[in-house]
């Protein structure tokens, strides 16, 4: 099922027409402000929605008056509420209006206006209540702009049937110019913007600004309402609830100042239903797809991740004796959390009410991979290669060491608990994960080796993935994996792309479409996998059927 980008012009030429899309106040003289962020919808219930614009004034103003109008029909003619919303340079001039009253399971069209200008008009949807039949959404992860076009963003925005568009973090990165994917963004002429690290308040917007000039992130946010949640790169790699690996204390300010910061602008450019004052760092939440599903957003990041562990400085020498010591005295610790013990309470509260309605389908929108990767034997393949990480990646294959202590991995004692808690609450588990920037899909199983769920694991929009770090043939990577885990029922380490979700009462299917390049905006895309699990009215999903 290959496409060509040229074949998909006369598509986007009618999806064109179908929004109304014309040229922003940029074009038009005296205008009294530029949209040139676009427009944005999501957190959809199924009787209220949030919009987004930015409106920029032109001329000095230090407050702006927005108009906004919600209608049955792409004309805007069949309206159904309107209001206006005050902005100024305190919020970076963005706009969010949480408009309620809403009629289920329908579309809307909605616009900004500031005078006589007006934004984009978007397209949104509300959630459907009661029998659902079928539901569709697509699934992104890991859009660094510096390693990139959106391709995959181009190619969700160009479909007519999905409902909703699932964003699993990494949304921006924080890197300089010099940093991660430097040297593709200077021949593709994206270097990240302001060129440095980005630490500030003022530095985060800059960041959001940048990607949000992107002409395929802006046609998605118009065709489809997004959900989404943070994960690392949002404030910076490999974040726990005090720390990140890419932050220096002292050196680049405090950290709880940046991570403030990074909130702060999370929550003044995402489409996202906002708390105030210290909530705002709670994002977990939940959204009910009718009878059909129960969407559960989990934050494995901030509110209650422990530190992540090390082998580099904890564990002492490769040998058997010291590999079992971490794997218990560290990876299975207890003590250690991936959630917090308020947002563990809150998910087994949510599966239980989940599986007491009788909802198939419990799906777990989150950014970690929660299947277990022991590190596969890669010795033959490594040939003469020397050097500390060599061997200590061959002792951790010998060792049967987690090959990522960044996931789920890391924290054994976590990871049983929500297992557990899946099996006992749960009807069918369905996690998805991002943050490695591969596809994957996994059999879920508890210590015991009881299925508690399934995992389908998106690939990255633009970000390299394994390939990078082990640049070994594909398959034959992807044959190792799956030989040292059993479980592990799809692994491509080396396509970018996106995945869709499709929901039934008796099916839950995913589809990876991977592009073939995002090193130009010609490119094709392709259906690379399926995979699908059955509903079961027993403890845990049904075994996974894969089709590669």
């Amino acid at each position: 099922m290959a496409m060509t980008r040229r074949l998909l012009l006369l598509t986007f030429s009618w999806l064109a027409a179908a929004f109304g899309r014309r040229t922003a106040a940029v074009a038009q003289t005296g205008s009294a402000a530029d949209f040139d962020s676009g427009v944005a919808s999501g957190d959809p219930t199924d009787s209220a929605v949030v919009l987004w614009t930015r409106a920029k004034p032109r001329d000095g103003a230090s407050t702006l008056e927005v108009g906004w109008t919600v209608a049955r029909d792409e004309d805007l003619r069949d309206v159904v509420s309107r209001g206006s919303a005050t902005t100024s340079a305190r919020r970076d001039w963005t706009v969010k209006v949480d408009v309620r009253g809403l009629e289920p399971d329908r579309w809307y069209w909605y616009e900004f206006r500031v005078g006589e200008t007006r934004s984009t008009r978007g397209r949104t949807r509300t959630l459907p209540t009661g029998r659902v039949d079928q539901f569709e959404i697509a699934v992104f992860s890991c859009s660094n702009y510096a390693f990139g076009y959106f391709n995959s963003y181009r190619s969700a925005a160009e479909r007519d049937d999905l409902d909703l568009a699932l964003h699993l973090g990494d949304y921006i990165y924080e890197y300089g110019p010099a940093g991660y994917g430097g040297d593709v963004a200077e021949r593709l002429g994206r270097v990240h913007e302001p060129r440095k690290e980005i630490l500030t308040v003022e530095d985060y917007r800059t960041r959001y600004a940048q990607y949000r000039s992107d002409e395929d992130l802006q046609a998605l946010h118009a065709r489809l309402p997004m959900i989404a949640v943070w994960d690392d790169h949002e404030i910076a790699n490999n974040t726990w609830h005090s720390g990140a690996q890419n932050h220096t204390e002292g050196e680049e300010g405090t950290f709880a100042d940046r991570k403030a910061a990074a909130v702060q602008v999370f929550h003044e450019w995402m489409p996202i239903r906002s708390r105030a004052g210290s909530a705002a760092e709670k994002i977990y939440r939940r959204h009910d797809i009718g009878d059909l599903a129960t969407l559960i957003m989990l934050d494995t990041r901030l509110v209650g991740r422990d530190e992540q562990l090390d082998y580099d400085t904890q564990l002492d020498a490769p040998t058997a004796a010291e590999a079992e010591r971490f794997r218990e005295e560290l990876i299975d610790d207890p003590r250690r959390s991936m959630l917090g013990a308020e947002q563990e309470a809150w998910l087994k509260l949510e599966l239980s009410r989940s599986k007491e309605r009788g909802v198939p389908w419990q799906i777990l929108g989150q950014q970690l991979l929660i299947g277990g990767l022991t590190t596969p034997d890669l010795s033959d393949l490594l040939g003469g290669a020397t050097g500390a990480r060599i061997e200590r990646l061959k002792a951790m294959a010998e060792y049967e060491l987690p090959l990522n202590l960044d996931a789920w991995d890391g924290y054994g004692g976590a990871r049983e608990r929500l297992a557990q808690d899946a099996r006992s609450f749960g009807n069918n588990v369905v996690a998805l994960a991002g943050d490695t920037h591969n596809s994957w899909a996994f059999d879920l199983l508890d210590r015991r080796g009881r299925r508690f769920g399934v995992e389908f694991g998106t690939a990255s929009v633009t970000s390299p993935g394994l390939e990078q770090i082990l640049p070994l043939p594909p398959a034959l990577l992807s044959e190792r994996l799956r030989a040292a885990n059993p479980h592990l029922r799809l692994a491509n380490t080396k396509d970018r792309g996106f995945m869709t979700l499709r929901l039934t009462p008796a099916e839950c299917s995913a589809r990876w479409y991977t592009v073939d390049t995002v090193e130009s905006r010609d490119f094709a895309e392709q259906l690379a996998h399926e995979a699908s699990v059955q509903a079961t009215e027993g403890v845990g999903s049904a075994a996974l059927d894969v089709r590669v």
